[in-house]
């Protein structure tokens, strides 16, 4: 599969939400964001992310939810988890939105819950 055909850079942009299609993907090779929110922004609108693997990674992708991980340096790696995440039937996408919705709710619901997180991926 030639995946530069469906990939398009943007660069920054001030409101990404206005330039995403049906059936994107956020793509984050960061290996050094500490608290990466917009994941929460992403999955929250039902965009799956699919990220570098690093501390503070796994927070977000422990709950089998719409974030995956992994070594992004690894061509092999991305490549078979892109083609997953492309590949993931629509029931199992709605279960993951499920979960997805379940450690929203449970992690980003008050400010406490947000101290929380803040707390776990300053350690």
């Amino acid at each position: 599969m030639e995946f530069s055909k469906f990939i398009k850079f943007h660069g920054h942009v001030d409101v990404p939400w206005e330039k995403l299609q049906d059936d994107s993907i956020l793509i984050s090779t960061s290996s050094t964001e500490a608290l990466p929110m917009i994941f929460v922004e992403a999955v929250s609108r039902g965009i799956p992310v699919f990220c570098n693997r690093y501390h503070g990674s796994d927070f977000f992708t422990n709950h089998d939810g719409l974030i995956f991980a992994c070594n992004v340096i690894d061509p092999k790696e991305s490549l078979d988890l892109l083609k997953y995440i492309l590949n993931v039937s629509e029931v199992e996408f709605q279960f993951r939105m499920y979960k997805t919705g379940i450690f929203l709710n449970r992690f980003f619901n008050n400010s406490q819950n947000f101290e929380n997180l803040l707390n776990f991926c300053l350690k």
